[in-house]
């Protein structure tokens, strides 16, 4: 996991295809953060920045992928949307648009988002420029940021 002015230098770069070289996986992965993070302050790296660190450590390695996109919206359900939210939250911050998809697909209806929000048991926050949902379970929070 690659975070903006923390893992993301050149010499890092070198450090970790040298890393990655002497394991010899069949394919590695760098991945950056695309949901919002347990720690205030994680930001992704620019992209210029992962582009050359990606560059570097492709040097040492056979096949090494970047894991920067999103997984999209397919969740499944339960047929219980506040049960599926909450469960999911706890694990996996969601994307408003997956919020939307599961409500579409269960059948539901948004009011169900607004009473968790409301209860407290779901957070909304952003995180690069995105409105997620998290799980109080997630946070280890009993109340709402």
């Amino acid at each position: 996991m690659l975070v903006a002015g923390v893992n993301d230098s050149d010499t890092q770069a070198e450090a970790v295809g040298g890393f990655i070289e002497r394991l010899a996986p069949r394919t590695a992965y760098l991945s950056i953060p695309i949901r919002p993070p347990a720690q205030p302050g994680v930001e992704p790296p620019e992209p210029g920045r992962l582009n050359r660190f990606f560059q570097i450590v492709r040097r040492n390695v056979g096949h090494l992928e970047l894991l920067s996109g999103y997984e999209g919206d397919a969740f499944a359900s339960t047929g219980d949307l506040a049960g599926d939210l909450l469960a999911i939250a706890a694990v996996h911050p969601l994307r408003e648009s997956a919020v939307r998809a599961l409500v579409d697909r269960s059948g539901g209806d948004w009011s169900v988002v607004e009473r968790l929000v409301g209860d407290g048991l779901l957070i909304p926050t952003e995180f690069a420029g995105r409105r997620f949902y998290l799980s109080v379970r997630a946070t280890g929070s009993n109340r709402p940021a």
